[in-house]
């Protein structure tokens, strides 16, 4: 399939679930598991306790996953392979989904590969650092993060099929992967607030707030779905440090970056993001690099080469903002 098609194919950070077990501490949602057999286990890194500031709000609490039994019955269980070869197995949509077919065929999705490396030239070794996913999806990209380095992870995913994959996926994991994820069940932007996401039947990554976009004419759109938005700088606390950042979020990037702080900014040293012509246009926000460039970040294309117009025709494509 040709790139400019398959690049509408990608996770994203729409939908929510209504279902979230409450937590009376981050420790239940960090994936303890029972003590009596961590003497057995390989060692496993902590998760930065204060990179989180909390986990709930109005009408959304973050899930216990090690408790979790759900995704049994909506799951396909495949392999996956990271780029350095470690494998585990993996929950992948039952229905027909563009992410989850690329998976049961090839073990992995190509468009997380990048990120290990980029990870590992960013990162200082500081005890509080996180890799941040807006836009989870199924987790294809923070498998890749969890097998191929040593990076704690906070993912936001809330579209509920989506995250419910998801959770099932990280609960058939090992202590040693489970304590480096905190996954939230929320979207992203720049107010608190009850909205609605748009998904595309094949295609569960394109889901995208508060109106329908189609990835082409004919596609079918499931029913809307209610969902909860977060700002990024009432859950990220402002001293911990993200070397990494990754940002797909259907249009939805200039509102995300209203609802961060210039604290928050100041602490995200590269973001990998999409240019996605069709759904930054409907979505109204057209200055995406402008904001980012306001940011103190420079913007290269996936060549390495420096954007310095104030948009790129490209239909969809990859790019990276680095602090400068």
């Amino acid at each position: 399939m040709a790139r400019s098609i398959s690049k509408y194919y990608r996770p994203l950070f729409i939908g929510v679930t209504f279902t979230a077990l409450s937590l009376k501490s981050f420790s239940n949602y960090r994936l303890l598991p029972p003590q009596e057999k961590e003497t057995t286990l390989p060692t496993i890194k902590n998760f930065p306790e204060n990179a989180i500031q909390r986990n709930a709000g109005t009408g959304w609490k973050l899930m216990n996953l090690m408790e979790s039994k759900r995704g049994v019955e909506i799951c396909d269980f495949v392999p996956f392979t990271s780029t350095t070869g470690k494998t585990a197995k993996m929950c992948v949509h039952t229905i027909r989904d563009m992410v989850s077919n690329s998976i049961r065929n090839n073990n992995r999705w190509g468009d997380c590969d990048p990120l290990p490396a980029r990870w590992n030239a960013a990162k200082t070794g500081a005890k509080n650092e996180v890799y941040v996913e807006i836009g989870a999806n199924i987790g294809s990209c923070v498998m890749e993060m969890l097998m191929s380095t040593d990076a704690n992870i906070v993912a936001f995913e809330p579209t509920p099929r989506n995250y419910e994959i998801l959770s099932r996926t990280i609960y058939l994991l090992g202590p040693e992967y489970q304590k480096r994820v905190a996954l939230f069940p929320i979207a992203l932007g720049s107010v608190s607030v009850k909205s609605q996401v748009y998904s595309g039947e094949g295609n569960m990554g394109n889901s995208v707030v508060g109106k329908p976009i189609k990835d082409f004419g004919q596609q079918q759109l499931n029913e809307p779905v209610d969902i909860f938005i977060e700002r990024i700088d009432s859950i990220l606390s402002h001293s911990v440090s993200e070397p990494l950042m990754k940002l797909d979020a259907q249009g939805f990037e200039c509102q995300i970056l209203d609802g961060m702080s210039p604290e928050i900014a100041t602490n995200i040293r590269q973001i990998k993001f999409e240019l996605a012509g069709k759904w930054l246009r409907q979505q109204g926000c057209m200055d995406l690099l402008p904001r980012l460039r306001n940011f103190g970040y420079v913007i290269n294309d996936e060549k390495g080469d420096v954007i310095v117009a104030d948009s790129v025709n490209c239909g969809v494509c990859d790019a990276y903002a680095t602090k400068k």
